[in-house]
């Protein structure tokens, strides 16, 4: 009896111990076959029985005085031990070259199981036509897509499988949302108006406002050519998963037909926007009405947290590239603060728009 008790009070030692473990250090399970999940599980079966164990252990020997207390000293220094066994087979140690290579190979392996995962989750989850290409063909086939969507009423869209989970909708309740959407979208300039309002609020003593019109001014009075080479491929297209400038592309991506020939309206079939910082569905279709208007630009990807448009006409001058890049920050202020931290920096990044041939956001 006394065996058996002390090895049910093993097993909830351990069981105790992994909870306190999982709770205050969870590093602790990077080593453990199956995770932390499969720990738990484990420990959901196990903490009941242990808890019996105590039950019975204290019933059985209520008559023994000295048993019954080495008992229950059992049972509450067993944890305490448990913890520190834990904490000591968990501790940091240096790891070889071949080990840290093979942790981040692994590491790799689990992202990339993950994403392909929630790749699938996401082609099941499309209701508008879509065809699977790869990676370093989706450019190709995006720009042969857009002049036959004008042609047959749709518009072309690529996602990856680093693209955040489109709306679980079917396919006419996503066209009525994506409809209110539209009627409800406010005019881009109205939208660029209440944008330097809000930012206004936040900016008490007007640091960032004197910075941007220091740096236009600079960028104005001092244009120059693009100061660095520009990978000018689409960036949605680049896996960035464990990689290294330049970076491959993504091995396989969806080219979705939306259904509208209106390319500024992506942001409505897709209710895409409305987190943190980013602009709602409806600001995004007037924004990007104006930027198809104004340059010809037209929303070709959405990524991870990304939006990326491709441009038909770039700016012709320096005053509309300064222009530009304010309505740009403004729809994104993502970085917005070390961009202008210094007018060169500003300048630089706008000495790039007059050659580039997409433009990304991303927002946190």
């Amino acid at each position: 009896m006394w065996v058996a008790a002390y090895l049910i009070l093993a097993i909830g030692l351990v069981a105790v111990a992994g909870w306190a473990l999982q709770r205050f250090r969870p590093s602790a399970f990077s080593r453990y076959p199956g995770g932390i999940e499969e720990f738990k599980r484990r420990g959901k079966i196990v903490i009941p029985i242990y808890l019996a164990a105590a039950l019975i252990l204290g019933g059985l020997n209520s008559g023994n005085q000295v048993l019954f207390a080495s008992a229950l000293a059992l049972m509450f220094s067993s944890p305490v031990v448990a913890i520190c066994l834990f904490a000591w087979w968990s501790r940091p140690r240096k790891r070889s070259p071949a080990e840290m290579q093979k942790a981040l190979e692994l590491g790799q392996q689990k992202l990339a199981a993950q994403r392909e995962l929630l790749w699938q989750q996401q082609l099941k989850q499309l209701v508008f036509p879509y065809e699977l290409v790869s990676g370093a063909e989706a450019e190709a086939a995006y720009e042969a897509a857009r002049a036959k969507g004008q042609a047959e009423g749709y518009t072309p869209l690529i996602i990856t499988p680093a693209t955040w989970l489109l709306p679980n909708f079917s396919r006419e309740e996503l066209v009525a949302e994506a409809q209110r959407v539209i009627d409800n979208a406010p005019q881009a300039k109205e939208f660029f108006s209440e944008r330097m309002v809000e930012r206004s609020k936040y900016d008490e003593d007007g640091t960032t406002n004197r910075r941007l019109d220091e740096a236009e001014a600079f960028a104005a009075a001092e244009p120059i050519g693009p100061t660095r080479e520009l990978d000018d491929r689409m960036f949605t297209l680049q896996d960035t998963l464990g990689e290294k400038p330049p970076f491959p592309h993504v091995r396989e991506a969806a080219l979705v037909r939306i259904p509208t020939p209106r390319p500024w309206e992506i942001p409505a079939y897709t209710l895409y926007g409305g987190w943190n910082a980013c602009p709602n569905s409806e600001q995004m279709v007037a924004v990007a009405q104006h930027w198809h208007e104004k340059y010809g630009a037209d929303i070709c990807a959405l990524g991870d947290g990304t939006l990326e448009f491709r441009v038909g006409r770039l700016p012709t001058d320096q005053r509309e590239a300064v222009e530009l890049m304010r309505e740009q920050m403004l729809f994104c202020d993502e970085g917005m603060d070390d961009l202008i931290e210094a007018p060169d920096i500003f300048r630089d990044a706008v000495s790039l728009l007059p050659i580039q041939k997409y433009w990304i956001f991303w927002w946190d």
